[in-house]
């Protein structure tokens, strides 16, 4: 792909450029007035100037090559602060920047390549573009499921905490209650009815509390059972996530590696 952009790279600066009238009608201050077919040349080139100029200002503003510009500005300015790989294409860019310019010079060099390369950038240019939104919404994603494993764990932990003061409950009221059953079933003559009646109402009590303690304990580890398979779950699922997210990052980096190859290409051209 990256040689047949290189051709129709050179095909269509090879349409624009006029490098030898200019060159012809600019040779020194002290030079001839050029002849009237040179002065037309110069004009024609001027007009083709101002026509590229004003096609690259439309690219820089318009909505649809936003993501394409921004991108690729983002990758000139990178590779010109590491190295001067794109002296070439920084120098040709000049020409068509006016004097009243509000953008950076990166903007002009990408909204150049797009000129030239329009839709093979901008297809490519959009893809990252999609990549990066599946990015930002699986980390937001990963995000959520990593604070419902936290309140998860949190509230299991809870739940062991409410289990282990239950089961204290549970050891002195069940204690109490063998302490009076003992005294029921002890062979002790002529006992009192009323006290009789009274041990027998208190054990009767105390072994309700004691079967709604195991209630609780038992309904309490089912729903840690529960929680511990609802986090299993949400494991696998952050961990499936998580490569998938990494399968992406690699493909972004392909393609920005494939941009910065033709940028490369370009400036070699």
């Amino acid at each position: 792909m990256l040689k047949l952009l290189h051709l129709n790279l050179l095909l269509k600066r090879m349409w624009f450029i006029d490098v030898s009238v200019w060159s012809f009608c600019t040779t020194s201050s002290s030079s001839l007035p050029c002849a009237p077919n040179e002065v037309v040349g110069m004009t024609a080139h001027s007009e083709k100037i101002i026509r590229i100029q004003e096609e690259l200002l439309r690219i820089i503003q318009d909505e649809e090559f936003k993501t394409a510009v921004e991108l690729l500005a983002d990758l000139i300015k990178d590779i010109l602060k590491k190295s001067n790989d794109l002296s070439g294409l920084h120098f040709e860019v000049d020409r068509f920047i006016p004097n009243d310019n509000q953008y950076d010079k990166s903007y002009w060099m990408a909204a150049y390549i797009l000129y030239l390369n329009g839709y093979d950038f901008i297809k490519l240019c959009k893809e990252v573009e999609s990549i990066d939104e599946e990015i930002i919404t699986l980390d937001d994603y990963l995000q959520m499921l990593n604070k419902e494993l936290l309140a998860s764990q949190e509230a299991v932990w809870a739940l062991y905490k409410y289990v282990d003061k239950q089961n204290a409950f549970l050891e002195k009221v069940s204690k109490n209650a063998n302490a009076l059953y003992r005294k029921l079933i002890s062979p002790h003559k002529g006992i009192d009815r009323t006290l009789y009646n009274s041990i027998l109402e208190r054990y009767d009590l105390l072994e309700d509390i004691v079967q709604s303690i195991e209630d609780r304990i038992e309904k309490a580890n089912k729903e840690i059972e529960e929680a511990d398979k609802d986090m299993g779950r949400m494991k696998d699922e952050y961990e499936q996530v998580s490569k998938y997210l990494q399968e992406l990052e690699r493909k972004r980096a392909y393609f920005i590696d494939m941009i910065r190859e033709f940028l490369e290409e370009f400036e070699k051209s």
